[in-house]
C-alpha cells in the first residue's frame, strides 16, 4: 500500500514517539520530522530490510534475527 514497508512504519512510529515523549512542542515537531525525514531519504530506493542490514553491518545485530533475506538475495522461507 503506496509502497510502504515495516520500515517505514518503524520511522512513523519512531516519529509519534518522539513528539509524544517531547509534549508535541515546537522544537519536537521540528526533531521529529527532521528525523523521520531524514531516515525516509537515506532509505530511499533500497530494498525493504537495508536498515536492519546496515545497523548488522555495523555490528548492531540483532540477535534473534538473521540477516534480512531480501538483502541478502535469498528466500524469505526455507521451505
Amino acid at each position: 500500500f503506496l509502497g510502504l514497508d515495516a520500515e517505514d512504519g518503524a520511522v512513523g512510529l519512531t516519529l509519534f514517539t518522539l513528539l509524544h515523549l517531547l509534549g508535541a512542542s515546537f522544537w519536537g515537531l521540528v526533531v521529529g520530522l527532521g528525523a523521520a525525514g531524514l531516515l525516509l531519504a537515506l532509505k530511499r530506493g533500497q530494498p525493504p530490510g537495508i536498515v536492519r542490514h546496515h545497523l548488522w553491518g555495523l555490528g548492531l545485530a540483532f540477535r534473534p534475527l538473521p540477516p534480512p533475506p531480501t538483502v541478502t538475495g535469498e528466500r524469505r522461507s526455507p521451505w
